[in-house]
C-alpha cells in the first residue's frame, strides 16, 4: 500500500491541496534492540497543524466563512483527483492535514484507485464507516458502485462535520425545521442521532449550506450532486467577506 501511495502522490503532486510525496525506498533499515530489520518507507511533505479531525476535536464546529473556504480547497484537490482519473475511497478529516498558512493538504491516499479501465465502477468496499456513502456501506459481493459519487458523499459528510462538529443523520420526518423542496426527507443520510447542540447547529446554518448539503448526501447516488454542481452551487460562488 506504501509503494502504491507513493506512485498515487507522484502523480498528484503538483496541486497545492495534496500532500506531496518527496521519496521513496524499499530498501531501508531499521535497529530494534541488537537486530536489523529492513523497512520500506516513503516521506512526506510536513504538514505543521496536522489534522482537521483534531482540529475540530479540540475547538468544536468551524464558522461558516471559514468552513467555506476549506471547502473550496476540498473541493479544488478532489476535482484534481478526480481529473486524473483516480478516485480517493477515504476522505475523511483526519486524511485533512493543515500546512503551517492553515492551508488544507489531502493525504493518505492508500485506498485510492485509478478508474479509467473500470469506468468509475469499484466491486470492493473502502472507506471509513462514518464517510461512507450508502451504497458503499451496503455493498454485497458481486456488487459494484460508482467511486466518484462516493468520494462526493465523504465530502459532503466532512463539510457537514466541520459546520455541525457531529455526524449527519436521517431528518425525522416530524421535524419540519428540516424540510426543503428539492430533497426527500428519507433520501438524507444517515450515521449517528443529532444531539440537541447539533440540531441548533444545523438551524443556524444559510440555507445555501443546507442545500448542499443535501445534495452532496443524497442516498441515490443518481441524484447526489456532482462535483461540478458542487463547484457551481450558491454556497460555494458566494463572495468571502475579504472579497466584498
Amino acid at each position: 500500500m506504501t509503494e502504491r501511495e507513493h506512485s498515487t502522490l507522484v502523480k498528484l503532486e503538483k496541486h497545492p491541496n495534496i500532500i506531496n510525496a518527496l521519496a521513496y525506498n524499499t530498501e531501508g533499515v531499521i535497529k530494534i534492540r541488537d537486530n536489523t530489520e529492513l523497512v520500506r518507507y516513503s516521506v512526506l511533505e510536513y504538514a505543521q497543524n496536522g489534522c482537521l479531525s483534531d482540529y475540530i476535536r479540540h475547538c468544536g464546529p468551524i464558522e461558516e466563512e471559514v468552513t467555506r473556504f476549506f471547502s473550496v480547497q476540498l473541493l479544488s484537490a478532489m476535482e484534481f483527483i478526480h481529473s486524473q482519473n483516480f478516485a480517493h475511497l477515504d476522505l475523511k478529516l483526519e486524511n485533512i492535514l493543515l500546512d503551517e498558512f492553515f492551508n488544507l493538504k489531502v493525504a493518505d491516499l492508500g485506498s485510492s484507485m485509478h478508474m479509467e479501465s473500470t469506468n468509475g465502477l469499484v466491486h470492493k468496499k473502502k472507506g471509513t464507516y462514518a464517510y461512507m456513502a450508502p451504497e458503499v456501506y451496503t455493498y454485497q459481493k458481486d456488487e459494484s458502485y460508482n467511486a466518484f459519487s462516493a468520494d462526493v458523499y465523504s465530502l459532503g459528510v466532512s463539510i457537514f462535520v466541520m459546520l455541525v462538529g457531529e455526524f449527519p443523520t436521517f431528518i425525522q420526518k416530524d421535524d419540519g425545521r428540516f424540510d426543503t423542496n428539492d430533497t426527500d426527507e428519507e433520501d438524507f443520510c444517515v450515521h449517528a442521532p443529532l444531539e440537541e447542540m447539533s440540531i441548533a447547529r444545523w438551524d443556524s446554518l444559510s440555507d445555501q449550506a443546507k442545500h448542499l448539503i443535501k445534495g452532496m448526501l443524497h442516498s441515490d447516488p443518481s441524484k447526489r450532486f456532482t462535483l461540478s454542481q458542487v463547484r457551481n452551487s450558491e454556497w460555494i460562488r458566494t463572495q468571502f467577506a475579504s472579497e466584498v
